[in-house]
Parts: C-alpha cells; sequence; structure tokens
C-alpha cells in the first residue's frame, strides 16, 4: 500500500471500564519533552512563532523542557500556554500506544484523572463498549496512528516478527498467551513474593529521568536515589524549581488484603500489556545464559510488585503517617508513582 502505509487498526480493549476526568491542577503529563508530529509544528509555531525545539533521541523535533524541573517550557502554574495547539502525544494522553505485534492501547495509570482502584477492580464485560471519556484522546490516538505510516510503508509487525523468529531459532521464546495462562492463577501470590526493585536513577541522572507521581501538592513528587536512601522532591508548578521533601530510607510493608487484591489486578494488568513482552525479550536476550520467558515473566512482575509497595511506602513516609499495612488506597498511590516510569523503559517495539 505504497503512500498510504500498512493497515494498523488499534487494539482498545485494554481501556475498557477507564473512566477518565482531567484534572488541570496536575501539570503531571507536561513534565516532559514532548515529541512533535509532522502536523504538529506549523500550528505550534503560529500560535508561539519564538517556541524553541530541540531533538529528542531519535532525531524527530521535540519541544524543550526545562533545565531544573524538567517540565515543557510551556507549562505556566501547571497550565500548558499553548494548550488549543499541543502536540498530538499531549492530546492523546493518558492513553499510551505499542507498536508491536500490533498497535495496542492501554491506559498510563500514573495519570490522576484515572482511579486507578475502579479501572483495576472492575471486570469489563467482552462486548463493553469503548469509555466516553476518552472519546478524543482515542480519536488522536487512531489519527496519529494513521499519521504515523502515511508516508511509509514500514509496519512494525515485520521487525517484532523477524526478532521473535530468531529467539524462537534460539530456544528460549514462549507464546505470550502460553505464559499468560501459566501466570494468572498465581497473581495473588506474585504481589506478595518478594521481588528485586527496578534501580532508582538519582537527581544527578537528570530531573526528566526521575518518577513522577501527583501527589495533590502544588506541584509533582520526583522520586531519587541516594545510595541506600531516596529522596523525595517537589518540583514547582512552573517546572523550573525543586523543593525537597524529605530523605527516607525505602522499606516493603505489609499490605492489607484489599490492597494486596488490588496488587494482583495490576499485575495482571501488565501480563496483558504487549509492552511487557518486548521487554522481557530485551532482557533475555541480552542475558548470556538465557532464561525462559515464564521465568523472565515471574521475575518482573515480582519486581513491579516491590516498585509499588517501596514507593507507596515512601508517600506515607513522607506524610510522616503512622507504621501499618498499607491499604489500598495506597498502593493505589503507588501504582500512579511506579506506571509511566515502568513504561518507559526499552523493548521491542515502538511507543507511539
Amino acid at each position: 500500500m505504497s503512500g498510504t502505509g500498512p493497515n494498523l487498526s488499534l487494539d482498545a480493549t485494554l481501556l475498557r471500564g477507564a473512566r477518565f476526568h482531567c484534572r488541570p491542577d496536575c501539570g503531571l503529563c507536561c513534565f516532559t519533552s514532548p515529541r512533535l508530529d509532522p502536523v504538529d509544528r506549523a500550528p505550534l509555531l503560529r500560535e508561539s512563532p519564538y517556541s524553541p525545539l530541540s531533538r529528542d533521541a531519535e532525531g524527530g523535533l521535540a519541544v524543550p523542557s526545562r533545565p531544573h524541573g524538567g517540565a515543557c517550557i510551556h507549562l505556566s502554574a501547571l497550565r500548558c500556554r499553548i494548550h488549543r495547539v499541543r502536540p498530538g502525544v499531549c492530546r492523546q494522553f493518558p492513553i499510551t500506544v505499542h507498536l508491536g505485534p500490533r498497535a495496542q492501547a492501554s491506559l498510563v495509570l500514573s495519570c490522576p484523572g484515572l482511579d486507578v482502584q475502579e479501572f483495576l477492580m472492575h471486570d469489563p464485560a467482552p462486548d463493553e463498549p469503548e469509555p466516553p471519556g476518552l472519546v478524543q484522546e482515542l480519536d488522536t490516538a487512531r489519527a496519529r496512528l494513521r499519521l504515523r505510516f502515511t508516508h511509509s510503508d514500514e509496519d512494525p509487525r515485520v521487525g517484532w516478527e523477524a526478532r521473535r523468529t530468531a529467539a524462537v531459532r534460539a530456544g528460549w521464546w514462549e507464546e505470550p498467551e502460553v505464559v499468560r495462562r501459566s501466570l494468572r492463577p498465581n497473581l495473588e501470590r506474585l504481589a506478595q513474593a518478594p521481588g528485586e526493585p527496578h534501580a532508582l536513577p538519582s537527581s544527578r541522572d537528570g530531573f526528566e529521568f526521575l518518577p513522577l507521581t501527583f501527589d495533590g501538592r502544588a506541584g509533582p513528587i520526583a522520586f531519587a536515589s541516594s545510595g541506600a536512601t531516596w529522596s523525595l522532591l517537589e518540583l514547582s508548578a512552573e517546572g523550573d524549581r525543586v523543593k525537597r521533601i524529605g530523605t527516607i530510607v525505602p522499606r516493603i510493608l505489609p499490605m492489607t488484603e484489599g490492597a494486596g487484591q488490588l496488587l494482583a489486578r495490576y499485575l495482571a494488568y501488565w501480563l496483558e500489556r504487549d509492552d511487557l513482552w518486548g521487554m522481557l525479550a530485551e532482557s533475555i536476550s541480552e542475558d548470556p545464559v538465557p532464561i525462559s520467558m515464564n521465568r523472565a515473566a515471574e521475575r518482573e512482575l515480582r519486581s513491579i510488585s516491590a516498585d509499588v509497595r517501596l514507593r507507596a511506602s515512601a508517600l506515607r513516609a513522607s506524610r510522616k503517617l503512622p507504621e501499618g499495612p498499607l491499604g489500598a488506597d495506597e498502593i493505589a498511590a503507588g501504582i500512579r508513582a511506579a506506571d509511566l516510569d515502568l513504561l518507559d523503559r526499552d523493548g521491542w517495539g515502538e511507543r507511539l
């Protein structure tokens, strides 16, 4: 299909049951350097003729972020000054699209406009319609998907399939659905099991690499490693200053039964994301002695559980609340503090 690209429809199954209400006082999604689609540049420069542009890691155009705080240069008092002509990647949020064996949409559960508990504990019917609160975001995602291949015959599924075929020949590939069936009955156990958390960056690495969450304060909260301790930092509403909230020793606390069930549901959501399989495959392919996909997936889910519980515990400590088992509300906060960071890892395929 020269000139039109491959026929790649968007799988929106993982959006079912979501209810989204944007929180204008949040600004969490603006602490980034948004990439520009080809159609974004002209409207942006008409609205803001002197807006500087930068190059992202892939060489594409992006709106730069501020050097101290990591916020987009167009953020002011947690409001977007170019909201009417904001880039497509901003209009699509909190939907993320992974291009791999298919184009699969899922939700960035870090967004406080989503009720994490309500969404994850909901069991959508097979014929449940797409969420009405995400119509514009879904329309944008589909339009960006069409645009991605308008002038290219490149199909991301071809590259994915070639790598999968090589992994099959190497003897370590297992089909995702086989692994899913094996792990689904064990998710509550994995939510409670010990795991090795993913490494937390230091503030010296740059604020754009720090995990962020919205905690109801004046600006987002960033987590940074300081050796054996963590620093919690509050970014300013202008995105140009940082205030230290406190330093804590990260600990994994026990959970209530409801909290454990919620975390198990979050692990189930990760099992259904194509992102997970590309990340697992990337890590296995670099291992001199590859392990099975099943074992790698179990190890990764335990690490995700550790990330959520550590960040939930850190947020509790920052509020100087009494110790005790983490409740469902706190695990929901831990999920919001971890999800975007987890989605940003390298793997097979690409983010739209």
